[in-house]
């Protein structure tokens, strides 16, 4: 997959993880836990820990509802049958997430370099077509994919929201006895993504808050600024059509990032382009 050359880019970006993955419209049936077992041995020498979580759903919204803005990155914990396991590499960088109706990878930095989004992409199709192996030679019907998601989350800490986020740039007061600034924002939007075509066939939820991450140092205090593209399908998605779907990703997050924030915010990310 090469990198448009039409598309934003920076040598220092302040992305800190990226999540590829798809949810199946129900259960893979006869999936159990100690299938995800028997996947880890096939790629332990890629990733040698494991771990157990709580399962998680991310419910597609349909196109003739509103959006849920209280919580667009929320993934409610579900009911059903079988956990979540983690299969995680030595660095700690890359995470498959398993559970019997998704399969998620993660890059999480560890290092300072970025190793950029087509080569995460790249990585998941090949992961992806291993599971889907996976399952045929265990005699599991693969199910149809009904979502398909991209999460870029950025983490800021040398830059004050309003110095790069040109919403919250916006909302200074010039009246006595306020301070010019807000002492918190938390800012979200959810647009939709149509691709040409007159009705949407994709969404664009994101969301910028103040946080803090614990480190070997204490306790850090950030922004954490992220993008999710969710393409619901209509109703399933052909999962030869991920390729494609992972180029409008990519153009949709950087183009929407690259025009949120501020050209200063640009300098000290190092855009080159």
């Amino acid at each position: 997959m090469a990198r448009p050359i039409d598309l934003p880019d920076f040598e220092a970006p302040p992305i800190d993880e990226v999540a590829i993955g798809v949810q199946f419209v129900s259960p893979i049936d006869g999936f159990v836990d100690p299938h995800a077992g028997l996947f880890w041995q096939s790629v332990k020498d890629r990733y040698p820990r494991a771990e157990s979580h709580s399962r998680v759903e991310a419910l597609p919204q349909p196109f003739t509802a509103l959006p849920n803005f209280a919580s667009p990155f929320g993934f409610p914990f579900s009911p059903s049958a079988g956990s979540r396991t983690f299969l995680i590499t030595e660095d700690d960088a890359y995470l498959l997430q398993l559970q019997n109706n998704r399969f998620f990878r993660n890059w999480r930095r560890r290092q300072p370099d970025y190793p950029h989004f087509e080569a995460l992409s790249e990585s998941f199709l090949e992961e992806f077509s291993a599971f889907r192996a996976f399952l045929q030679r265990e005699g599991l019907q693969e199910k149809p994919i009904g979502l398909f998601e991209v999460t870029y989350i950025n983490w800021i800490t040398d830059l004050t929201m309003p110095q790069f986020l040109r919403p919250a740039a916006a909302v200074d007061l010039e009246t006595d006895g306020i301070d010019k600034w807000p002492e918190n924002q938390n800012w979200q939007a959810v647009y939709e993504c149509k691709g040409g075509s007159k009705d949407a066939v994709a969404r664009l939820a994101t969301q910028c808050a103040p946080a803090a991450r614990t480190t070997d140092q204490g306790v850090e205090q950030g922004t954490q600024f992220a993008f999710t593209f969710s393409h619901p399908g209509a109703p399933v998605i052909d999962a030869e059509r991920i390729p494609d779907l992972l180029i409008s990703a990519q153009r949709y997050i950087v183009r929407s990032f690259t025009q949120l924030t501020t050209p200063s915010a640009h300098k000290t990310w190092q855009r080159i382009q």
